[in-house]
């Protein structure tokens, strides 16, 4: 066979796959039209842009090439990333860096269809504007109470109220024996995304996905006519708070050893042990992807609505702003010549107890654990026949430990992060977080199962106990340190934004993902090249693994945008474990093909 023959072949495969998947999205549309929508709507043509020159360059480059040089560029991503030892597929073997899809476009998508685009984004803003009826007749009087309000107190007044009525969403309204079985209707499904399905409060009969949450939540915004951000969310407040415990967690052994020269009783080694276990299991927990809403209000910061997480949240942290005004200033300037643009982002520099414990126990501040040693050993022989010895060890012995950093900013921070008021250090029992540590840490790892009168009777009579309970004492604040590491991760989420998201404009990211949906429960024909191709988003790359079977090529895109995910900073989590599975069998695959 030429090499011509050969040639020609494949341009006209080619031409036949993108006449196939232009015909297979075509049904997948209408199925979710017929679903979703009550009404007729008018699909928009290609923007006239798709024509000029810099749309044609996006469509060779693809938006992931895109989305990876502004990334770069924009220093979300430091360019001194993560290096994977794994190799992007193309013409010459080369390490997978982080500016990989902008240097070999074609190694993760092909070209663009903005047909396929224009008719997506007309489809989700159409399912926007249905969705806005699920809240309720009242959602009328409280929109035009926000459009109409002065002040951003104002305008959050309102938003109590469509977080307050999007969470009721999960409550069915149907009477216990109209009811068949109500968990039947929590399962996911893309059914649950359908305003005419899910019904109008309080006589709706299905609870919206998180995904339907965040579709009806910018109806209302955008009936409001403010600024709008859809978001997928990468790492939630929860996941920053499990990330940085897990770290911490792991190397606290190694700390309290090496520089601090104390030795760990194995039992609460253990019990170390066990706490990073569970949050590295919670990390890697494949859970569903999560979407919120970012709004900007009347004073220009932004609000993060997520009903779902109980993480609806007024920003009021400038550095957050202002990233979420570039990032929608550039998704808006692009929009013409890149529809369906995404750009991850990094949202929290909120310190987790974690954070804070690490830098305190890692800078190594000079004397602290001699000091605390010293203050035991004087205060020690003045409460063996004290009852209180509890609370008295907590108030002279520990809480120096928190306070004696002469104006150190490590400690500072620490106390910021508990909110302990050094000048007042007297509280109601078990007020302040680290009170609830001492208490928790003393009873399990200095008085080891005795009551507080066996604990003083060996203080009195047995040296060796006196003396090992001397340097459990000493040990507490690392203790104390772990424990409220977990009650954090483990806690209600703190009034802050999520820690790193993937934003798109919402009419076309809300429109690619509710039809990825119904393609991933119908088993639509299209491949997972459309998916990548079209939708910048680390989604298509999880959610279309079997699109790899496909073909050769389809399998090296899959492969390719798979390992540039693994490198990627924001990555979900959650997709290690996917990660993980879908590279170990192909590793397997190739093996068994060349014996």
């Amino acid at each position: 066979m030429s090499k011509e023959f050969q040639e020609a072949k494949n341009a006209l495969q080619g031409r036949m796959e993108q006449l196939l998947t232009a015909a297979a999205f075509d049904e997948l549309l209408s199925m979710a039209e017929e679903v979703c929508l009550s009404y007729p709507y008018e699909r928009a043509a290609p923007p006239a842009a798709a024509e000029n020159d810099e749309a044609m360059i996006i469509s060779q480059l693809g938006t992931r090439g895109l989305k990876a040089a502004l990334e770069l560029g924009l220093n979300i991503i430091p360019s001194d990333m993560a290096v994977n030892t794994e190799e992007v597929e193309s013409e010459k073997q080369r390490p997978m860096l982080l500016d990989t899809p902008f240097r070999l476009p074609k190694s993760f998508s092909n070209e663009i269809d903005f047909s396929v685009l224009a008719k997506a984004e007309s489809f989700g803003n159409a399912l926007i504007n249905e969705s806005f009826s699920i809240l309720g007749q009242d959602a009328f009087a409280q929109l035009e109470l926000f459009k109409q309000a002065k002040t951003i107190e104002q305008q959050l007044k309102v938003v109590a109220w469509l977080d307050e009525r999007l969470d009721s969403l999960n409550t069915l309204a149907r009477q216990p024996e109209e009811a068949t079985n109500t968990n039947d209707s929590h399962l996911y499904h893309p059914i649950r995304l359908s305003p005419k399905v899910v019904g109008s409060y309080p006589n709706h009969t299905l609870p919206p996905t998180c995904l339907g949450m965040s579709i009806i939540a910018t109806s209302f915004f955008k009936r409001a006519g403010v600024d709008v951000l859809h978001a997928g969310v990468e790492q939630s407040f929860f996941d920053n708070s499990d990330i940085a415990a897990v770290d911490f967690v792991r190397s606290l052994k190694q700390i309290i050893t090496d520089r601090y020269n104390l030795s760990i009783p194995d039992p609460v080694q253990s019990a170390i042990d066990a706490i990073e276990v569970r949050f590295s299991d919670r990390l890697t927990r494949n859970d569903a992807h999560h979407a919120a809403v970012y709004v900007r209000l009347l004073d220009g910061s932004w609000l993060q609505m997520d009903p779902n997480y109980h993480a609806t949240v007024h920003i009021d942290r400038d550095v957050i702003n202002n990233k979420l005004d570039l990032d929608f200033n550039i998704l808006s300037e692009l929009r013409s010549i890149s529809p369906g643009l995404q750009l991850a982002e990094y949202l929290s520099p909120y310190i987790t107890i974690a954070d804070s414990s690490h830098e305190v126990a890692t800078s190594h501040i000079p004397n602290i654990v001699d000091t605390l040693r010293q203050i035991t050993e004087s205060v020690l022989p003045g409460l063996i026949d004290d009852e209180s010895i509890p609370q008295k060890i907590y108030e002279e012995c520990i809480l120096p430990f928190f306070t004696i950093s002469g104006g150190d900013e490590r400690l500072a921070e620490l106390q910021r992060v508990l909110r302990v008021d050094v000048a007042e250090a007297e509280w109601d029992e078990f007020e302040s977080p680290l009170q609830v540590a001492f208490y928790k840490a003393f009873e399990k790892f200095v008085l080891w199962g005795d009551d507080v009168n066996s604990f003083l009777e060996r203080l009195r009579i047995d040296p060796a106990y006196y003396k090992d309970r001397i340097e459990d004492i000493v040990l507490l604040p690392f203790l104390m340190m772990v424990s409220m590491t977990g009650s954090e991760a483990d806690g209600p989420p703190l009034f802050t934004s999520h820690a790193a998201v993937e934003l798109g404009s919402a009419e076309m990211r809300i429109g690619l993902a509710v039809l990825s949906d119904f393609a991933t429960y119908t088993d639509a024909p299209l491949p997972a090249s459309f998916w990548l191709s079209h939708w910048a988003s680390d989604v298509p790359t999880f959610e279309y693994l079997d699109g790899a079977s496909h073909s050769d090529r389809e399998d090296s895109l899959v492969r390719n945008n798979v390992i540039y995910h693994n490198n990627h900073p924001l990555t979900s989590y959650k997709n290690g474990g996917i990660i993980k599975e879908f590279l170990s069998l192909r590793r397997e695959n190739m093996e068994d093909a060349q014996d």
